[in-house]
């Protein structure tokens, strides 16, 4: 019992270490550059850890790594659209871009938003796709998790789905199947698996089945032990409600049974119910004493996410090991930035550079906040804080990324800007990243150092270039007020 207690906690912990940082859109969270695609090459980066299990569970410990950083990149890209999808539909009201939006709130894990925008859309006589309907319908509060009789509401609208030729009959058995998985009816998902052969549901399935038949009757664990390998399935599949429902049944049954409480901890936090998820890790903070640390590393996190700034850092200060070291210097920078705390801020890049995981995306965060906000907002307090610090992360990216990585370019252009010593080499290579990346941001740089050389004709066209780019409504109005100074 406590072997298979282990391995599955086993399990649950990789979808823990899997680089918050970068799932989180932490770097898109910057207010003015939410909406913009940083340099090539920047994302989720994780080696998995190494464990002392066997062959067969090392494989499968993979399998679930890769599952779940793919799920975390679909949310981290999904973040990055959102907030420029809602700004051109206040401008367009386009029921199309709406539904760019719905796709991406799923992405995001945001069901209940994105059931609150479907219903627009049907009260202008619009829908979207049946299975994205389905799928957000079935992870939003319409089914209530703590009410058996709330799955009832759904097969009458599998009814009319099937009538109005929206799915067919292999699709109807598929939502058929996840209400037995629902209601942990086990053997009847596996007679109704036999009947779906369309190859899309085939993985899924299979991950389930997996863990209906892990559950050996025959040895001497409790059969709830089905139903956390079950709900596990669920979280790893993206069917949240159903992994939260499962679990919750489970801690009734054994409230020392870990699994559904970590379950239960990462769907929440997925799913960006913050305080919910706090709730959980708190909890596990207290039951799974060996693993202190990584709870206390996640409520910081959630935290942040909230922008509760302080409780962040208060509970991101505790690890003082280096299990996650890198990741919280990055979240306790953030979160320094966020409250003007500047001076620990800088002390935390210091540590950062120190790093021997520092990555291309620690490098523009830096050279992003120090030197283009400094020189917009002309206050060059994080410069002129440490201006050794500067030299020290820009010969640290030529050494880590090479001296004609972009990142390090970007880096050296702003050294001088700052400085007002910006060389005519230097400008030609901003005007190279400007086209390469189309990014607002470095047109903007351009109009302001024409403006200041007198190259009106120029100027004028990086304004232009500027506006076009921007999707960024506080952007677009600093920089037209801005035009009224020159």
């Amino acid at each position: 019992m406590n072997n298979h207690k282990k391995r599955n906690l086993l399990l649950i912990f990789l979808i823990g270490r899997l680089g918050f940082i970068f799932f989180d859109g932490v770097f898109n969270k910057e207010k003015e550059a939410e909406n913009r695609v940083y340099f090539k090459n920047i994302g989720i980066e994780y080696q998995a850890e190494q464990h002392s299990s066997a062959p067969e569970e090392q494989k499968e410990e993979k399998d679930i790594n890769a599952e779940i950083q793919k799920k975390f990149q679909n949310q981290k890209n999904s973040l990055q659209d959102i907030k420029t999808l809602e700004y051109i539909y206040k401008q367009e009201k386009s029921p199309k871009i709406l539904k760019e939006i719905i796709k991406k709130q799923a992405q995001n894990y945001n069901f209940n938003e994105a059931r609150s925008n479907i219903q627009i859309l049907e009260k202008q006589w619009e829908s979207v796709d049946i299975h994205l309907f389905l799928y957000v319908y079935l992870n939003s509060n319409n089914l209530n998790i703590t009410q058996k009789e709330s799955i009832k509401k759904l097969p009458p609208l599998l009814d009319i789905a099937v009538q109005k030729n929206l799915i067919g009959n292999e699709d109807y058995l598929f939502y058929g199947w996840l209400i037995e998985i629902r209601n942990k009816n086990y053997t009847k998902a596996l007679e109704k698996r036999q009947q779906i052969k369309t190859p899309q549901y085939q993985p899924i399935i299979i991950s389930f089945q997996k863990a209906i038949k892990s559950y050996d009757s025959s040895k001497t664990i409790p059969a709830y032990y089905q139903d956390g390998l079950v709900a596990l399935a669920a979280l790893k599949n993206g069917y949240f409600t159903i992994a939260r429902k499962i679990s919750l049944e489970t801690i009734l049954q054994d409230d020392n049974y870990i699994l559904p409480y970590q379950i239960l901890s990462y769907a929440h936090f997925l799913t960006n119910n913050r305080d919910t998820a706090i709730e959980y890790f708190l909890k596990l903070a207290n039951f799974d004493k060996k693993n202190t640390e990584t709870y206390q590393f996640l409520v910081g996190v959630s935290y942040y996410r909230k922008s509760d700034f302080t409780s962040s850092i208060l509970y991101l200060a505790q690890n003082k090991s280096g299990k996650y070291q890198t990741d919280t210097l990055r979240y306790l920078i953030v979160n320094y930035l966020e409250i003007k705390e500047y001076q620990k801020a800088i002390e935390s890049w210091q540590k950062l550079l120190g790093q021997t995981d520092i990555k291309n995306s620690d490098f523009f965060h830096y050279f992003y906040n120090v030197f283009y906000k400094g020189y917009f907002s002309q206050n060059k307090t994080l410069y002129e804080t440490n201006e050794q610090l500067p030299i020290l992360y820009i010969q640290e990216c030529e050494k880590k990324l090479g001296i004609d990585d972009d990142v390090c370019i970007y880096g050296r252009i702003w050294s001088e800007i700052i400085d007002n010593q910006l060389s005519p080499a230097n400008e030609v290579e901003l005007i190279s990243l400007g086209e390469q990346y189309n990014q607002s941001y470095l047109y903007h740089i351009l109009w302001d150092i024409n403006n200041k050389l007198g190259k009106k004709e120029e100027a004028k066209k990086w304004y232009a270039k500027t506006i076009a780019s921007s999707q960024d409504p506080k952007e677009i109005d600093f920089v037209q007020k801005k035009l009224t100074t020159f």
